[in-house]
């Protein structure tokens, strides 16, 4: 997993470990070593916490990420409070760099944008699904097409709970959309959980009592399924 972890860093966040480099590099020139360590360390320990974290874990895709974007976000403080005692022309190169990578990932961005407007589609054809069955609450196979091409499960419950309040379509609203693993889906098995959000975890099913979001208003009806072919 920790060469997973270094891969997905290099790889896809090269723009953050860039200007994290330079960010430490000016950590050193302008901090005592006795700041400087204490911070290193600090980041040591997350990173260590981290891998820690998903060191057992066997998911191609483990979000480790969001655990870790602290880290290039306090070099960049540390690189804005050192830059105006930069000279000024070693300043003015600093900021042109910093602006090439934004302009870098603002580029992956676009390029990367297919994926959502694809994931939205399928949720879109889902929700007229759901509307046709009258069917509030879903419950869907993730490994089955085109479920598993949607990737974040752990929030497409309440991503498409959501969608299903601004679509204009009262036939859909209050539905929640869950995962299994498995290819078909035994209903029989969740109709007592009828009243709880059901996400796929990393290693088992999630239950989330409505009871906890006090501003959503699912319905009562049980669990169904729809087609889903796409």
């Amino acid at each position: 997993q920790i060469r997973l972890i270094c891969h997905t860093i290099l790889y896809d966040y090269y723009p953050a470990v860039i200007a994290s480099l330079v960010g430490a590099g000016l950590l050193l020139a302008g901090y005592s070593k006795k700041s400087s360590f204490r911070i290193f360390l600090c980041i040591a320990a997350t990173g260590l916490v981290v891998y820690l974290r998903f060191a057992n874990r066997t998911f191609t895709l483990t979000f480790f990420e969001v655990y870790i974007s602290i880290v290039p976000f306090l070099l960049f403080i540390a690189l804005a409070l050192q830059l105006e005692k930069l000279p000024k022309k070693a300043g003015k190169a600093l900021v042109a760099g910093l602006m090439v990578l934004a302009l870098l990932q603002m580029g992956r961005v676009i390029r990367h944008a297919s994926f959502y407007q694809n994931r939205l589609a399928i949720y879109e054809h889902v929700l007229d699904e759901m509307e046709i069955a009258d069917c509030p609450k879903a419950m869907l196979p993730f490994y089955k097409a085109p479920m598993n091409k949607i990737v974040d499960y752990y929030a497409t419950p309440f991503e498409t709970y959501m969608l299903a309040q601004i679509d204009n379509k009262p036939g859909n609203d209050g539905f929640v959309v869950s995962y299994l693993p498995q290819d078909s889906v035994d209903l029989n098995k969740f109709t007592v959980w009828s009243d709880n959000f059901i996400t796929l975890g990393f290693d088992s099913l999630d239950y989330h009592p409505f009871l906890r979001y006090p501003n959503f208003s699912p319905s009562e009806q049980a669990y169904c399924t729809v087609n889903i072919s796409y």
